[in-house]
C-alpha cells in the first residue's frame, strides 16, 4: 500500500504537488470538490493567507492548489497514490500485448469486460 497521495490531472498528466499520508485521502477529495473556493481566494489576492497544510503533507501542496485548480478545474482530476495508481482504478493486472509485461489495469474499479493495460506513449 502506498504511503502518500496526490491530486493528479489525467488529461495533462500533472500532479498538484501534495504528499499526503493515507489518513488524509478524504481531505484531498474534499479540497478538489471545493476548488472554486481556492480559485476565489486567488482572484481576491488572498492566496498568501494559505500558509497552512494538511497533516501529513510534507510538500505543503495546499499552497499550489489555487493555481492547479484554475488550470485543471474542468479536467479529469483524481486521487493518485505513490505508485501511480488512481484510487478508483481497478487493481487487477493486465498483460500488455506490445511488451508482454503485466501492468495494473487502467479501467475504473468494477468495470465490465477485460482488464486494460496502459496505453503506450
Amino acid at each position: 500500500m502506498s504511503t502518500y497521495y496526490d491530486l493528479h490531472c489525467k488529461a495533462c498528466d500533472k500532479g498538484a504537488g501534495f504528499h499526503v499520508a493515507d489518513y488524509n485521502i478524504d481531505a484531498l477529495g474534499e479540497l478538489w470538490t471545493n476548488r472554486g473556493l481556492f480559485i476565489a481566494l486567488d482572484d481576491a489576492g488572498l492566496t498568501n493567507t494559505l500558509d497552512i497544510s494538511l497533516m501529513g503533507d510534507a510538500h505543503r501542496g495546499l499552497r499550489s492548489l489555487p493555481e492547479f485548480a484554475r488550470v485543471h478545474r474542468a479536467h479529469d482530476v483524481r486521487i493518485i497514490d505513490g505508485y501511480g495508481i488512481y484510487m478508483a482504478q481497478c487493481r487487477e493486472h493486465a498483460t500488455c500485448g506490445a511488451c508482454g509485461h503485466r501492468h495494473n489495469c487502467t479501467a475504473d474499479h468494477g468495470h465490465d469486460g477485460p482488464h486494460v493495460p496502459p496505453v503506450s506513449r
